[in-house]
């Protein structure tokens, strides 16, 4: 079993935002752009109505902060967001956004009740807005000036955060720098060629994280489990149906090249596995939740469940119709 504990999963998120602020200081500037990304997005919330943050270009400061309610690094920050729409919801519009992973509206509802939250919350139940942000993991801090530029983006609530926060409440306008993100060449990522490559019959594609057992062992553990189960079994399905194709897609948040290393080798894949470096797959399928088993047929989506066993009845049953219609 992958044993992740919550210090290794710490120091691994650690590592990625690491390695993300490494490689904006050694890109060219031609790689990197203005980060005005889109987020003329709307966004449900919690009590009805829609949030849409280009909405307030030109009149109030924007403050999204990025939350799962399994997030415990989100959950210890949760007492300085309230403080801060608190301090500054005046001069500065502060939004909690949940990004709709493996989440449910009874434990949104828990967190509000737990920390006594007044403060919007925005549901990004497609992970639109997250995508368009770059987010890598929770927790995700954005500011976002009257000019619709992004002046701050990090996974900490630290001085540097309220710095900002408190010059972007200030009636005069406060000259910070806008952040740039990596633009990237979405035609060169292992995701996007894994998308165009010619998907010719049955295919099972399982969308997992190699963080899942250990990390919501404690605050999801039927979750943990369904994902112990995912990982212990599919495994085992291309020896059982060797004219099926399958592939397990792992998600990019909290998630380097070398963690997929140890998860293949520690499951022992031995089927393709390949790591959505850009969330472009788990965003072109919506997949919200882990793991997700999706079935295609001639690249087209033909059956989607959580379930293992679900998912090998349906593959058992659809390889034998197929089976039988080539006989004829």
């Amino acid at each position: 079993m992958y044993k992740a504990s919550f210090a290794s999963y710490n120091l691994r998120r650690k590592k990625i935002v690491g390695i993300v602020i490494g490689c904006l200081a050694v890109l060219s500037p031609i790689s990197l752009v203005n980060a005005k990304n889109n987020v003329d997005l709307d966004l449900t919330l919690r009590n009805g109505g829609v949030f849409n943050a280009s909405q307030y270009k030109g009149e109030k400061p924007v403050y999204l902060k990025f939350w799962a309610s399994w997030c415990q690094d989100c959950l210890r920050e949760m007492d300085h967001l309230q403080e801060t729409s608190q301090a500054y919801g005046e001069s500065v519009e502060v939004v909690a956004v949940n990004v709709g992973l493996n989440e449910s509206a009874e434990e949104i509802n828990k967190v509000v009740q737990q920390f006594g939250l007044t403060l919007p919350i925005a549901l990004d139940t497609k992970g639109e807005l997250a995508k368009s942000l770059n987010l890598v993991g929770t927790p995700y801090h954005v500011l976002i000036d009257t000019d619709g530029l992004i002046v701050h983006s990090g996974h900490e609530a630290n001085k540097e955060l309220d710095r900002k926060l408190s010059l972007l409440s200030s009636h005069d306008k406060p000259d910070l720098p806008a952040t740039l993100f990596n633009s990237g060449d979405a035609n060169k990522t292992s995701q996007t060629i894994f998308l165009n490559e010619a998907l010719d019959g049955l295919q099972v594609l399982h969308f997992a994280t190699t963080w899942c057992e250990s990390y919501l062992k404690e605050s999801r553990p039927r979750m943990s489990e369904a994902c112990v189960d995912a990982e212990a079994n599919f495994n085992k399905l291309p020896k059982k149906l060797p004219n099926v194709a399958f592939k397990t897609i792992v998600s990019h948040l909290w998630t380097s090249a070398s963690d997929v290393e140890e998860y293949a080798t520690t499951y022992g894949v031995t089927h393709p596995i390949v790591l959505d470096e850009q969330g472009d797959t788990f965003f072109t399928y919506r997949v919200q939740d882990f793991p997700t088993f999706v079935v295609t047929e001639d690249a087209t989506e033909v059956f989607r469940t959580k379930s293992f066993n679900q998912l090998q009845a349906f593959v058992e049953k659809h390889t034998k119709i197929v089976s039988k219609r080539k006989k004829l």
